[in-house]
């Protein structure tokens, strides 16, 4: 892929995120928004906006000053365009997180999608598509490992009380503990 189309992915990110936060404000059951922010997470990271407001910091999206080679965000924004994407502006970047989600840790800030898998269950807990979403991230063709699968899986099971999902979970990557 093209790095016009990588930095279209990414400003298409910051709108779809803006659009989730907004979901998770207004839905009385925002896990369907959750785990779409946690699989957005493992594909593109966290857009730059978000990550900064969960640090606390003022949202700052991605401006042209951004992109080193001239062009480049012109044509991303082309490539938007032609299917509809509007881009973020700055002052549509949402200025407050929802009040429900928990503060995230020093710990959490490398992996965004560990942090949001973590908020979905607490959603609604035991929700087996969460943990499904989740496992594909998992496996070695993601950066994940097999090794590591009882790990997550005991972590969810221990933050969340979901042991027949997680067991659930083994089965989805292709094996148990």
């Amino acid at each position: 892929m093209t790095l016009d189309r990588w930095i279209g992915a990414v400003v298409a990110c910051e709108t779809a995120a803006a659009a989730l936060l907004k979901a998770m404000t207004l839905s009385p059951r925002p896990v369907a928004a959750c785990v779409t922010l946690m699989q957005m997470a493992a594909h593109f990271r966290e857009p730059y906006w978000l990550r900064r407001l969960l640090e606390g910091n003022p949202p700052e999206t991605i401006t042209h000053d951004d992109i080193e080679e001239r062009g480049l965000m012109d044509a991303a924004l082309a490539h938007l365009a032609e299917y509809g994407v509007p881009r973020l502006r700055p002052d549509q970047a949402p200025q407050a997180l929802p009040a429900w989600l928990a503060p995230r840790a020093e710990h959490e800030m490398d992996q965004g999608k560990d942090y949001w898998l973590l908020r979905a269950p607490e959603l609604r807990p035991g929700h087996m598509e969460t943990l499904i979403a989740y496992a594909q991230y998992l496996q070695p063709r993601w950066g994940g490992s097999y090794e590591d699968i009882p790990g997550q899986r005991s972590a969810v099971r221990n933050a969340n009380g979901a042991t027949a999902q997680c067991d659930t979970l083994g089965r989805h990557v292709g094996r148990a503990e």
